[in-house]
């Protein structure tokens, strides 16, 4: 009864209706971000794997995706979608750090280390549990 028709529609990828769905569902995401929370519709390697599918749908007539540049006090670039039309840059990247609030530069670094590890580590239950 129900057909979902994203990837028709809009002449997708599976990688590419990941990142679209991650990008719809939460706020601007950086590349890591982006990385970890599809990790359970597709299998991207890392970071360097994201950002080609990511510029893509940037680059596309019209565009899927804009790509905001880091704002005060963030260390990457955030990732939105244009389904709604363009969007303007959030006040919150602009002047105030965000969900890191009052966190010291090496507490940051650490939490994104923490987070890769994490994002290591569901990859290799996945591929454990695909085993077993």
């Amino acid at each position: 009864r129900i057909s979902h028709k994203a990837r028709s529609n809009f002449k997708l990828d599976r990688k590419q209706q990941a990142v679209l769905t991650v990008l719809m569902l939460r706020a601007p995401q950086t590349l890591n971000d982006i990385l970890t929370r599809t990790g359970r519709m597709v299998d991207f390697s890392d970071t360097e794997e994201v950002l080609p599918v990511v510029d893509e749908m940037i680059a596309r007539q019209p565009a899927l995706v804009v790509r905001f540049p880091r704002g005060e006090g963030r260390r990457e670039e955030r990732y939105s979608h244009l389904l709604c039309g363009d969007v303007e840059m959030p006040k919150s990247m602009e002047s105030a750090p965000g969900v890191t609030g009052n966190l010291t530069t090496a507490e940051i670094d650490r939490l994104t280390i923490l987070e890769n590890r994490v994002a290591e580590l569901e990859k290799r239950v996945k591929a454990l549990a695909d085993q077993g």
